[in-house]
């Protein structure tokens, strides 16, 4: 018995590295042209193997997870941990982010910032590990990646592909996928954050984008151990969902089945939940769903935008994605709330609004199979919803709403 099991990991482990990479064929935009994960069929015994690791599908551990939460700001921060403003990471912080009601955290981090000569520092590993430790000894989902990073693949990607870029990239993934290959399916790895794909070339530019991601995954299951099945996420073009559900084609060549998932973000209307100062092509709005103003009518978000639009962008991902057995994770969303900006003439109307937003994206996701991960980060800028040095919340009221929603949200596998 020990021994066909032993030919059994042999026979993975020959798959995992023979794995070639490939590219797809243009098909037309929208849903019908994603396809199920194209996966290498693998020796039917191999399930015994799966089996003995206890690592689960990516649809059973992205769909175990309630709620998310960001540690933003934070080891992704050029500089250091705290040189964005916030304070260093403790226990204490996340356990006070479980009490909270999340389940998971999705730790942000840099690694080129963190290197010499492509050598990722070993005390820096080391602190990722200690914080990675934090949220698994709290019995709550993890998820790591190589995050802006100082842009030397997240904005090089509207330059097209570059095998130079591309070793380097395996470079990173080797030395990162190989310090946890032990951990077990509560850590996920995610490919990339918010990968740039600019204003021309898209369509070329989503294909190199596989193609890096193609590399991620094949780097990772060849680490070993339980990174064979870990459960890994993809980002779609800018992680943006317009862009995701238009240009993402095919999911990547994966050696087992059911082990990955997509990830895109949500800050929309972005005129509404990002923009701090006027533009050429919009304007700052501070009111939005059924809380516009009387006072100033000129900075009411268009009705367009508002609760219907939400779920209208949400049901994207679930026909191209979620309804093909894909999960997907909405790995960043966040609404400024200007509660000290002299400009804000009506602050109640502002106030609900943002609660209302927060309310809609935790019930709309939800119903649609994204699984929402809140981006929180520094205390004092305006997408702060734990005040971690204090541990307490910014505002009771936005906290509740997204609560509200996230409780009335079902996923649509439940």
């Amino acid at each position: 018995m020990m021994k066909n099991i032993f030919c059994r990991i042999s026979i993975v482990c020959t798959l995992v590295c023979a794995l070639v990479f490939t590219s797809c064929t243009k098909k037309k935009t929208g849903e019908e042209d994603i396809q199920p994960e194209d996966t290498t069929v693998v020796d039917t015994d191999s399930v015994v193997v799966m089996d003995s690791l206890g690592m689960r599908t990516a649809n059973q551990i992205v769909y175990s997870i309630y709620a998310g939460w960001n540690l933003g700001n934070t080891l992704e921060a050029v500089g250091g941990e705290t040189a964005w403003g916030e304070t260093k990471t403790t226990p204490d912080i996340i356990a006070y982010v479980k009490n909270m009601g999340f389940n998971a955290v999705r730790i942000p981090c840099s690694w080129d910032l963190h290197s010499n000569n492509g050598q990722i520092d070993a005390a820096w590993m080391k602190r990722v590990h200690e914080v990675v430790d934090y949220v698994i000894n709290q019995d709550m989902y993890a998820l790591i990646n190589i995050h802006w990073d100082g842009g030397w693949i997240e904005n090089d990607i509207a330059n097209g592909y570059s095998e130079e870029v591309n070793q380097k990239y395996i470079n990173y993934w080797q030395q990162i996928a190989s310090e946890f290959a032990d951990y077990d399916d509560r850590l996920l790895f995610a490919a990339l954050n918010e990968p740039n794909i600019g204003y021309s070339n898209q369509w070329k530019n989503t294909e190199a984008l596989i193609k890096y991601e193609q590399s991620f995954i094949s780097t990772v299951r060849a680490t070993g151990g339980k990174n064979m099945f870990r459960t890994l996420v993809l980002q779609g073009p800018d992680a943006d969902i317009d862009k995701t559900y238009t240009y993402y084609k095919n999911m990547p060549t994966d050696t087992v089945p059911n082990r990955l998932a997509m990830e895109v973000h949500c800050y929309q209307p972005y005129t509404f939940c990002g923009l701090d100062k006027d533009e050429s092509w919009g304007n700052m709005q501070y009111y939005w769903g059924d809380y516009l103003s009387e006072i100033q009518k000129d900075r009411n978000a268009f009705s367009t935008n508002g609760p219907k639009y939400i779920a209208s962008e949400f049901n994207k991902m679930k026909k191209k994605f979620v309804s093909k057995g894909v999960p997907v994770i909405l790995g960043e969303f966040g609404s400024l709330y200007r509660d000290k900006d002299p400009e804000v003439l009506d602050q109640e109307n502002h106030h609900k609004s943002v609660c209302q937003w927060l309310e809609t994206v935790g019930r709309e996701s939800k119903n649609y199979g994204l699984v929402p991960f809140y981006w929180d980060c520094t205390e004092g800028q305006n997408f702060n919803l734990i005040n971690r040095r204090k541990l307490t919340l910014r505002d009771q009221d936005m906290y509740d709403a997204l609560m509200k929603g996230l409780s009335e949200g079902k996923y649509p596998m439940e």
